[in-house]
């Protein structure tokens, strides 16, 4: 495996969230009366989880779920992403992390959680092997935001923040994909007091498959491979998601001649 694609769902709940009250620039800022809270009063739901290869052809995939829901707790699956995200290639370099937005949120929220729990990340703050194999003052760490491996799909649409980052959704449907179907983000917190765990963990992982969606289309659109690359891992993750039953919805919606290109 190569590249591990990743989305979580959240809820303003951690065990300081009555500590915040919105400022009036949040408020200003906020959809209405919907402020968003700041990342420490969040506690994670579930952590939808992808594995690609270097072709970028799905093998692995799911939700580590059930935190508050009666499943897993929250310091499993913070565990459980961190060992899944520590993995190492056949190369023996670490996997790439892909996501939207993942430095601004989800990281920093999984960063904070482990924190609470005491769940070590040495992989995401060590340094990476040189170009000879060796940890040296050329080495990165993992996390550097221009070298290093965790790939924030958002930072290289927008060149770093260059200009204002677009609505996952819609670039997603842009490309022939639904965008959102059945909840979105802001209607997580209302299915999970009414106990809808399962339709939050299909809303999270519908979200890598377009974020994963999008990274191919970004790296054919930067020549970084061939149109052929793209459509033959763009069909792949399409046929993954076709024997999903709890994502017949999505795929129902999904643009097929858009997606691949097939379209003048």
């Amino acid at each position: 495996m190569k590249y591990l694609v990743q989305d979580i769902e959240t809820i303003p709940c951690s065990e300081i969230a009555t500590e915040w009250t919105p400022t009036q620039a949040e408020i200003d800022r906020a959809k209405p009366n919907d402020p968003f809270p700041p990342i420490w009063a969040h506690k994670v739901l579930c952590i939808g989880m992808l594995a690609l290869d270097d072709q970028m052809i799905p093998h692995k995939g799911g939700c580590a779920a059930g935190g508050l829901a009666g499943g897993k707790s929250e310091k499993e699956m913070v565990e459980r992403w961190s060992i899944a995200s520590s993995g190492k290639m056949s190369n023996g370099n670490p996997l790439k992390l892909v996501d939207w937005n993942g430095r601004g949120f989800d990281v920093p929220v999984l960063q904070t959680r482990a924190f609470r729990y005491g769940i070590q990340m040495p992989w995401y703050f060590g340094k990476l092997l040189d170009n000879k194999g060796q940890k040296s003052s050329w080495s990165k760490e993992y996390r550097d935001r221009y070298g290093g491996w965790h790939l924030d799909v958002a930072e290289l649409w927008t060149n770093k923040g260059a200009f204002v980052r677009p609505h996952m959704a819609n670039l997603a449907m842009l490309m022939g994909l639904p965008g959102k179907v059945g909840i979105d983000g802001s209607q997580v917190y209302k299915a999970w007091q009414d106990g809808q765990f399962a339709e939050i963990d299909t809303y999270c992982m519908q979200d890598v498959f377009q974020t994963a969606f999008i990274f191919m289309r970004f790296k054919y659109l930067s020549g970084k491979i061939s149109l052929g690359s793209y459509t033959e891992a763009a069909t792949a993750l399409c046929d993954w998601i076709e024997k999903l039953p709890e994502h017949k919805d999505f795929f129902a919606q999904i643009d097929r001649a858009a997606l691949l290109l097939e379209q003048e």
